[in-house]
């Protein structure tokens, strides 16, 4: 009972988006089923996603399959009702404490914060990459409904509209984390970040060899 009047008490919505991942939406709708609105916005998967989602109790918007790019959120961020939206990819989820430490982060926002970046950790299969580069990896992920803008492109850093001095990195020790599911496996890794070198806005110039150098030496 206390479990369920704190979740009520949470204001708090949660978005997601997904095409085709039925596979990893089980550790994301595990971890979220504390959150009173949950919104899964489906890009007409055809492998069941968007039921295993309507199952869990989640609200699906369905909408047309394509290319994705990180400015297609802002057409569905005011989908959120609540006054705090937490955001996750599809193959992302939280750890079991995330309701507490959520509540917390909240609550203590007062007046000063309007966003929070939210330490990471990334995967090759079972393997955490902590590797500099890919941990802390601080993602503004929670923030208060209507202050965040995507930019155009892929992998960009969210703009938030109230100012950067409103915005607080969750320390890593003892705070908050989301899991990121990557990659299956080693493969899977080479493959997708030759992809992303090639379509990714990345500012600067980037050594890709050095890059896979160092998530590997990582595992």
């Amino acid at each position: 009972e206390l479990a369920t009047a704190m979740s009520a008490s949470l204001d708090l919505s949660l978005i997601v988006d997904t095409r085709n991942r039925r596979d990893m939406l089980h550790p994301l709708l595990r971890s979220t089923a504390f959150i009173g609105e949950r919104i899964i916005v489906d890009m007409a998967s055809d492998d069941g996603s968007a039921d295993l989602c309507e199952q869990a109790g989640c609200r699906v918007i369905r909408i047309p399959a394509e290319p994705f790019v990180d400015e297609l959120r802002n057409r569905y961020l005011p989908l959120a009702t609540r006054g705090w939206t937490l955001l996750l990819d599809s193959d992302e989820y939280l750890s079991a404490d995330a309701e507490g430490l959520i509540g917390a982060l909240i609550a203590t926002a007062g007046d000063r914060i309007d966003a929070y970046g939210i330490p990471r950790f990334n995967y090759i299969g079972a393997d955490r990459l902590p590797a500099p580069g890919w941990y802390p990896d601080h993602q503004i992920r929670l923030f208060r409904t209507g202050v965040i803008a995507f930019q155009k492109g892929h992998h960009q850093r969210p703009v938030v509209l109230s100012g950067d001095e409103r915005l607080a990195l969750v320390d890593p020790s003892g705070g908050l984390h989301i899991h990121h599911q990557n990659y299956r496996d080693l493969r899977e890794f080479i493959a997708r970040q030759l992809d992303y070198a090639l379509t990714d806005d990345y500012e600067g110039e980037r050594d890709l060899r050095l890059y896979l150098a160092e998530a590997y030496e990582a595992m």
